[in-house]
């Protein structure tokens, strides 16, 4: 965490959404919540990233690549009647192929630096139904190869996944009989802290879980001066801190991660608001302006691997209705998955994350076929990228996220 005993003596355009495609008996709490998590991909993003599961007991890591849930939502065919939820989403980007934009995006940020980041989409489909989606596309502006779903294409599929993750995820779908179509994405990143921390400096330190347990982790350490212009934000309620990665000179977007937490006994995670108010408090550290003269970060290494059912996710916020389809553009077919298996490991170097997203389309009424696709207490990690000439000057990109509640916990 930012040490607090440390001193020098030691926006895209908002979507216009009525309440109507909610169920009547739906509690307007809820439907106004689902309003505002539509309101811009920024909140979409954000929102995803610092979801708590209420349906999990046990307080685990979660890792999550929240950028690309809402641009991957356009290449399925959502419903766009007027005032719906699903039209809502479907108006969130201005890009009429916002994945695409977006890989742009993280690759002009890297370019040069030697760092890696690896974006793939897939588009398998059923015989016969191809044609729906190539037409779909092609009245949008989306540039998307359609692979014909067969085994081969299947299992193709498969080493793509594992190949582009390097490893990291291993490709486990399955040629379903009742899947119409499935949208796949993998992606990987590799990238280099701007200021790595030294091994020599990790040692062990206490850390309280999510559950109240104190444990002893392996902890990285590094005093960062002025020269830095470290931005980081701490008061009674919440700290944070934003170390930058190796960018390229001149780029118009960098990238960085922002660590939040909560500094009150309830040992949750900071929610969305918070995130968002612990971001708008970030100040570039200037020695001659506060009370210290070095700002020392302490952080646990991690590694997290986790699955996320954004299906159900979406459902929790009050906005399952935003995933609705064009039934008269796509008759029979209903989305019966949507999940998200994310790898996010943090060491002195820098971070390695990858993320599979899977959405799966199958005939309405049929079953779906169920398949296994000092920071010391818990905090949230996003991996994000702004505008490089200041974070209020456009959107912020959320590429992936951890939720660490025990970094014991080490993903094999």
């Amino acid at each position: 965490m930012l040490n607090p005993d440390f001193s020098s003596h030691s926006a895209s355009p908002t979507a216009q959404l009525s309440q109507q495609g909610w169920p009547s008996e739906a509690p307007a709490r809820v439907a106004g919540h689902a309003v505002e998590m539509l309101a811009t991909p920024r909140k979409l993003a954000l929102t995803l990233a610092c979801h708590a599961d209420k349906s999990s007991r046990a307080l685990g890591n979660r890792a999550l690549a929240p950028a690309l849930v809402g641009p991957l939502t356009s290449l399925s065919v959502l419903d766009k009647t007027t005032g719906t939820q699903s039209a809502a989403l479907a108006a969130l980007f201005a890009s009429p192929d916002p994945v695409r934009t977006l890989t742009q995006q993280v690759h002009e940020a890297l370019e040069g630096t030697g760092q890696t980041y690896v974006n793939h989409t897939s588009v398998l489909v059923r015989h016969g139904r191809e044609f729906i989606l190539e037409q779909y596309y092609r009245d949008r502006g989306i540039q998307q190869d359609i692979v014909p779903l067969s085994s081969s294409a299947v299992a193709a599929e498969n080493r793509r996944i594992t190949a582009v993750t390097n490893g990291t995820i291993e490709g486990n779908l399955v040629c379903d009989p009742c899947m119409v179509f499935s949208i796949v994405n993998a992606q990987y990143l590799k990238a280099n802290w701007a200021f790595p921390f030294h091994r020599r400096d990790t040692s062990q330190s206490e850390f309280m879980t999510g559950e109240g347990q104190v444990l002893t982790v392996e902890t990285m350490s590094k005093r960062f001066s002025s020269a830095a212009k470290l931005a980081f934000m701490q008061n009674h309620s919440l700290q944070a801190v934003q170390l930058p990665y190796v960018s390229r000179p001149g780029a118009r977007h960098q990238l960085s991660m922002l660590l939040v937490m909560r500094m009150d006994k309830s040992l949750k995670q900071p929610s969305a608001t918070e995130t968002e108010e612990a971001m708008q408090g970030l100040q570039p550290y200037v020695s001659d302006e506060g009370p210290y003269e070095v700002i020392e970060v302490c952080l646990p290494r991690f590694r997290i691997k986790s699955r996320t059912d954004l299906l159900q996710v979406f459902q929790d916020h009050g906005a399952g209705a935003a995933l609705t389809q064009d039934k008269t553009r796509f008759p029979g077919v209903e989305l019966g998955e949507f999940a998200q298996e994310s790898v996010l490991k943090v060491d002195e170097t820098g971070t390695e994350a990858s993320a599979v997203t899977l959405m799966r389309f199958r005939e309405s009424g049929r079953p779906p076929v169920t398949g296994c696709l000092k920071f010391n207490r818990p905090f949230t990690a996003i991996l994000c990228m702004e505008n490089a000439a200041g974070r209020t000057t456009g959107p912020v990109e959320f590429l992936f996220s951890g939720q660490v509640n025990d970094p014991s916990v080490m993903a094999a």
